[in-house]
């Protein structure tokens, strides 16, 4: 009886924090859909495209911690009734990246006078601040780990929020502003950010941070956190690959503009992987929880029932598909060429990779890493080579460059669920 009355109250806090989740999430969409059209009017559509590519090259960095958010969730999970090995842990992987940081930042401004760009202040100010925050980053991941997600998209609205508040504020004095400040602000949320997740963890969870510090013992690991962070490290620079180059080839092979036009239908269709994502951030610490107590059997009943609500959303896409010409039009105050075949496959990409989502989101709450880094890297090797090639040979504009993403991605689209069959059949529970 006992056993019913924990695996109900497993499902019933995870429903909650499904809940929480898509409130907060839902804000944040708000908030960045009002962001876009502004910033935009403010730096000019042609320096907006410069502005998603420093944006791109910012989200490089999370791949500095070698790993070390993923890795922690599952560690955080495990001991989460243990406040010791978690702020260890934590301190662990914070002196980690604070000295991968120092290292970068002073790697890249030794090198930057290399980089031939007009916008090179920009993305230095970028570069630097997200190198900066991103050791703080790890706080996220403690919080994700003790089944608090929710307040992770907490701390993501306050900081997202500012910025458009105060680039709203600006707009109503001047008509523009350069790049480099719009770079400025950005840097502002983050901060904003560190600051309320290092709030929440000491008030609501009594979590007392030790700021990092760089000697031999800080540096000492928690046992198996090194390995599986690795591993995960592998399959978040693949992913990287296979997600973040499509601006920066787009803008090699194009223009600035259709850096844009790009990142609108992108951000579009990324509607629907939000709704997706909502659903998985606080799903793979409550699978990590069943796999650690033993509940194998609720988190096999938890995938089918989330398989089967996935496929019964793919019906928004052609909704979207249909709505996307007059939706762009009231949002950028444009209208695209080649809309409906644009949206077509941008719609065809949302699917895949919300499929991929679920499938690696199981995984990892099973601790199943390696065949995914397998998968992954093999995507991530055909997928530039596979989209210049589409490109060039049918001659397709920047769309050919997504058709690229989308074939990488059928590789793991298909294997991997297979893989995950046979995970449960060792259990015993298929």
């Amino acid at each position: 009886m006992g056993f019913i009355v924990e695996i109900s109250k497993l499902t019933s806090d995870m429903i909650k924090q499904i809940i929480e989740s898509y409130g907060l999430r839902f804000a944040m969409i708000i908030v960045n859909f009002m962001s876009v059209p502004l910033m935009i009017s403010l730096v000019g559509k042609s320096e907006y495209g410069n502005w998603v590519v420093i944006l791109s090259i910012m989200n490089w960095v999370a791949i500095s911690d070698i790993g070390l958010n993923s890795a922690i969730r599952n560690y955080v999970t495990q001991n989460k009734n243990n406040h010791n090995k978690i702020i260890h842990c934590l301190h662990y992987s914070m002196s980690l990246t604070s000295l991968i940081s120092i290292t970068l930042i002073l790697l890249f401004l030794s090198t930057s006078h290399f980089i031939d760009v007009s916008y090179l202040l920009a993305l230095s100010v970028g570069v630097v601040s997200a190198l900066i925050n991103f050791p703080m980053t790890m706080l996220e991941a403690v919080l994700h780990g003790m089944r608090k997600s929710p307040y992770v998209l907490f701390s993501q609205l306050i900081g997202f929020s500012l910025i458009l508040i105060v680039l709203y504020s600006i707009g109503l004095f001047v008509d523009g502003i350069d790049i480099e400040f719009l770079s400025l602000i950005y840097s502002f949320g983050l901060a904003i950010i560190v600051v309320s997740n290092l709030f929440l963890l000491k008030v609501k969870l009594g979590i007392n941070v030790r700021f990092p510090t760089l000697n031999i013992k800080s540096l000492k690991a928690p046992k198996g956190i090194l390995k599986t962070s690795l591993d995960y490290f592998l399959i978040s620079l693949s992913l990287l690959i296979i997600m973040n180059t499509d601006y920066l080839l787009v803008t090699n092979i194009f223009d600035s503009e259709d850096v844009t036009e790009y990142f609108a239908y992108e951000r579009m269709f990324s509607l629907y992987n939000t709704i997706i994502t909502i659903a998985l951030i606080p799903t793979w610490s409550y699978i990590a929880t069943a796999l650690y107590e033993n509940n194998i059997q609720w988190a096999k009943s938890l995938v089918k029932k989330g398989l089967s609500l996935l496929v019964a959303t793919f019906f928004i896409i052609p909704i979207m598909i249909y709505f996307s010409d007059t939706f762009i039009q009231v949002w950028i105050g444009e209208k695209f060429e080649n809309n409906y075949i644009n949206s077509l496959v941008f719609g065809l990409g949302a699917i895949v990779l919300a499929w991929n989502s679920v499938i690696t989101t199981i995984l990892n709450g099973l601790n199943r890493i390696r065949v995914q880094m397998y998968c992954y890297i093999i995507a991530a090797i055909i997928n530039i080579p596979l989209s210049i090639f589409i490109v060039e040979y049918f001659n397709t504009d920047y769309i050919g460059i997504k058709m690229g993403t989308i074939i990488s991605l059928l590789l793991t689209s298909t294997i991997l669920p297979i893989y995950l069959c046979g995970v449960f059949k060792k259990y015993r529970v298929i």
